[in-house]
């Protein structure tokens, strides 16, 4: 049961599309929501709090202050929520976020990503990547032009893409956690790469089991069938496994996870166990 909710934001336009989901999140599940911003040591940024701060002295100090209340007036947006707002600094605003979710027992991280041209716009930023390659607990991330889930009906089609690894296990059990709250239907989906018998006999187990709404197994390269179905399916939200090094991962620069989140029509969790 997700109780604890993370809003990592770091105020840019990525971040600021990912905060209604952390809303819509937070009031599905009666769960707090953290409003977090970590403060990069050292960066010479005119969009960053440190930048404002002219005397040493008091540089900490005021960008805490800043931070806050940048924090705060997002914070009014809140109805009825659970909330607090906390800012930190360390060089590693990933290590930050992580650090932060297991003091505070998070259940969930949302965040954004980075909105970008050329081949940039292939790659996610290194905060996210590095949060969603060493986070404990599953991470909702928001690919660029995403919209907000609809406040009466969120997530009516649920999607899990399922490897039979122990990750996407624990994706589809959180899978079928956000279709009981919502009431929507739960695809299930298996791309194959292996023997076809065998995929068919582990799929039909699983349907006994779990009894999900649709279950298709699917030939060709994973990522491009997963983000066929989910355009063609509408899908309002995508559950995937991140692999363990136990489960030789396959999360990193340029991975199949990494291009389906940033081609995604839909927000994506991510699970690793």
């Amino acid at each position: 049961m997700i109780k604890n909710i993370i809003y990592a934001t770091d105020f840019s336009e990525a971040a600021e599309n990912a905060l209604p989901h952390s809303l819509t999140l937070s009031i599905l599940f009666g769960a707090k929501l953290i409003l977090f911003n970590a403060q990069i040591l050292h960066q010479d940024n005119p969009s960053n709090p440190l930048y404002h701060c002219p005397e040493k002295g008091e540089l900490e100090k005021k960008a805490e202050e800043i931070s806050k209340n940048l924090l705060e007036k997002k914070a009014e947006k809140l109805e009825k929520i659970e909330f607090e707002t906390i800012t930190r600094r360390d060089i590693f605003p990933d290590r930050a976020i992580i650090s932060l979710a297991e003091e505070k027992k998070s259940d969930l991280i949302v965040m954004g990503t980075n909105g970008r041209r050329g081949i940039a716009k292939f790659l996610l930023g290194s905060t996210t990547l590095n949060v969603l390659k060493f986070s404990k607990i599953p991470v909702y991330v928001v690919p660029p032009e995403v919209k907000a889930p609809s406040k009466e009906c969120p997530y009516k089609e649920i999607l899990v893409s399922l490897d039979f690894s122990k990750s996407s296990s624990k994706a589809l059990e959180l899978a079928k956690e956000f279709k009981e709250k919502t009431g929507g239907r739960l695809h299930i989906i298996h791309i194959i790469e292996g023997k076809e018998s065998e995929a068919k006999k582990k799929i039909k187990e699983i349907e006994k089991e779990h009894k999900p709404d649709k279950v298709e197994i699917l030939k060709g390269k994973v990522e491009k069938e997963i983000l066929k179905y989910a355009r063609e399916e509408a899908i309002d939200l995508l559950f995937l496994g991140n692999k363990s090094d136990e489960e030789e991962e396959f999360f990193g620069l340029g991975s199949k996870v990494e291009r389906i989140i940033l081609h995604s029509p839909c927000p994506c969790i991510i699970s690793k166990v």
